[in-house]
């Protein structure tokens, strides 16, 4: 079995931290712009989703259920905003709707299989 001994360095611990700290750059807001566009928005060819109800300027109804049913899942559960790409005011308002039709029994509360 080898036995292995610890040698202490002659040079002081304070001089080896200065050495090794890394130099950081300062990076201002011209350099930064000068690179061009980041990694995440440089692959993404998706158009952005646009209000349906904005578009067509038109108004969630509860009535209109073939409409409804397109911002629900098939287990029944309501698309978030940026599924569908509703803006917030007609989100809210299609939440609304779908739930008031819900109660009147023209969309079920769940699917079951």
């Amino acid at each position: 079995m080898a036995v292995v001994k610890h040698v202490q360095s002659k040079i002081p611990v304070s001089s080896i931290a200065k050495e090794e700290k890394p130099i950081r750059k300062i990076v201002t807001n011209t350099e930064s712009e000068e690179k061009g566009p980041s990694k995440s928005t440089e692959g993404s060819s998706r158009a952005k989703k646009r209000c349906y109800f904005c578009v067509h300027k038109t108004e969630p109804s509860y009535q209109d259920v073939a409409s409804l049913k397109r911002y629900v899942s098939d287990r029944g559960r309501i698309y978030s905003r940026s599924r569908n790409g509703n803006c917030a005011k007609h989100q809210r308002m299609l939440g609304k709707q779908i739930k008031y039709a819900r109660h009147l029994a023209m969309i079920p509360f769940l699917v079951r299989a």
